[in-house]
């Protein structure tokens, strides 16, 4: 076949995959959010519509979609990618916060308070959004109280994770944190695209030490290094350094 021919039947393959994709409900198109922390203890019908109802998004750039000190006209949930929640400093320094993944909701504390949003969220590179209007949001919490003490225990346990790491960042050496945050940053994938830059500002140290810790790293076996990209080989090495100091 010629390869014209050829690149024509892909992308006929590709508008069809499209168009089917439109004319699915989000219920169907993402099952796996079905059974979302969100949605514990709730009817599947319930978490169904819920679905159905937001509007999908699609992402093919790093895209802020919640900004530090405006309130939010959304609620976003993440189909596909993930979304980084961070502080950044005048001098635009970064403070990362979180990486919510499949599943998980941002702006709902700000929708909820009726408060300026407390950090900004940008998407990933690639990433499928199901957005929310609030009034579907105050909707769906007046129909079903369970669905409002969901959101009351993602932001207990999202407050545990933030004490956690300021355990990490005020009590560990440099070594440690960088054990930790790698750990949390491979949760996901075992594939890290941030750079060393990243890291250095995120853990509070020099780019020439984020490299040197992270050559004992890949000396041990526990990681690979290629271009940007960090590679975690071993995670419960990993997971046993983040408790512990690396070996001299």
């Amino acid at each position: 076949m010629p390869i014209n021919s050829a690149s024509l039947c892909i992308d006929c393959l590709i508008g069809r995959a499209e168009r089917l994709a439109l004319v699915m409900n989000n219920s169907e198109r993402f099952r796996h959010l079905v059974k979302s922390r969100v949605f514990s203890d709730l009817s599947k019908p319930f978490a169904m519509q819920f679905l159905d109802e937001c509007h999908v998004q699609i992402y093919h750039q790093r895209t802020r979609i919640l900004t530090e000190g405006l309130k939010p006209e959304s609620v976003y949930m993440v189909a596909h990618g993930t979304i980084d929640i961070f502080n950044e400093s005048p001098l635009g320094h970064r403070v990362l916060l979180h990486r919510a993944g499949q599943g998980e909701i941002v702006g709902d504390i700000e929708m909820l308070a009726e408060e300026p949003c407390v950090a900004t969220c940008e998407t990933s590179e690639t990433a499928t959004l199901l957005i929310c209007s609030r009034k579907q949001f105050l909707t769906a919490i007046a129909a079903d109280k369970q669905f409002l003490r969901n959101l009351m225990k993602i932001i207990s346990l999202r407050l545990d994770r933030s004490n956690q790491f300021k355990v990490v960042d005020r009590c560990y050496p440099i070594e440690q944190r960088l054990c930790s945050y790698l750990q949390y940053l491979s949760l996901r994938t075992p594939v890290i695209t941030e750079n060393q830059h990243f890291l250095a500002e995120l853990i509070g140290c020099s780019r020439q030490t984020i490299n040197r810790e992270l050559r004992a790293l890949r000396d041990l076996g526990v990681i690979s290094t290629q271009n940007s990209r960090i590679e975690v080989l071993d995670p419960e090495r990993l997971a046993d350094l983040a408790q512990s100091r690396l070996p001299d």
